[in-house]
């Protein structure tokens, strides 16, 4: 199983510099999983009951209700950069993105340990692979990852890896790694779970939330065979307001546009 450490992330940061690779502004989302899609999250990996890890459920829920306050949101692979229309897989692959419409969460996201043909997949039900949203899916390689930059505070995130009809069972690892506030001591939090071969009935999602005083550095996803994953969502915070609390503030928002309607 491979790690990011702070060797990797800081030689990692030196070739990004030296490649002066361009910032993109991509569009985030505020649902994770979407429900009524052509596929969606089977199986949660992770649990929320175990430290340092969340379930699907808690983490669309995290998602939903922080996407607002800007202070968390996913990248689906499927939505437009701001500037340059869908998402394409020269983009993807070879820039920086920043997030400008939901109020820069993240300062940005590179590709790090990746296999050549990493990038962006476009298909819907494509060679026994299909997204959880929309048609993309990111994939190529069987071992690749992410890096995060430490300033942006990020404390949650989440992922979830497309079964692809056809393959062999076998394991596969997701694996995030949290820092000091400052990039020091690296601490792994990871999960391991055998996946089967079918195609949309074997998707498994990984979350994973910082342990005390750590944010996020990096992700590494190792899997058993060449497949996809779909919809990295990111959160700066791990707090979910009561069912109460969400309920009063959508009687709040429908009562704010009830007097709107009235005034026009």
């Amino acid at each position: 199983m491979k790690t990011l450490n702070t060797n990797s992330l800081a030689a990692l940061a030196c070739s990004l510099a030296a490649a002066s690779i361009a910032s993109a502004d991509v569009l985030l989302t505020g649902v994770y999983d979407e429900t009524g899609n052509a596929n969606e999250v089977d199986v949660s990996a992770t649990d929320s009951t175990v430290a340092n890890q969340i379930g699907v459920d808690d983490f669309a829920a995290l998602i939903a209700a922080n996407f607002d306050a800007q202070q968390a949101g996913v990248i689906s692979f499927d939505t437009g950069l701001q500037n340059d229309g869908a998402i394409s897989s020269a983009t993807f692959s070879n820039a920086r993105f920043d997030d400008a419409t939901t109020g820069d969460i993240f300062a940005g996201i590179q590709r790090t340990v990746a296999g050549t043909n990493t990038q962006v997949k476009t298909a819907t039900n494509g060679s026994g692979r299909t997204p959880i949203s929309g048609t993309n899916g990111f994939g190529g390689s069987t071992s690749f990852g992410f890096e995060f930059d430490p300033d942006d505070a990020l404390v949650a995130v989440g992922l979830t890896f497309i079964s692809r009809s056809g393959q062999s069972t076998g394991n596969a690892t997701a694996t995030a790694t949290f820092v000091d506030p400052g990039g020091a001591n690296p601490q792994d939090v990871g999960q391991t779970v055998a996946v089967g071969s079918s195609d949309g009935g074997d998707d498994t999602f990984f979350g994973f939330t910082a342990p005390d005083g750590k944010v996020l550095a990096g992700v590494q996803i190792d899997l058993p065979y060449f497949t996809w994953i779909d919809d990295i969502g990111l959160s700066k915070t791990t707090v979910i307001p009561e069912p109460g609390v969400l309920s009063l503030l959508g009687l709040g928002a429908a009562c704010l546009l009830c007097r709107q309607r009235r005034a026009a």
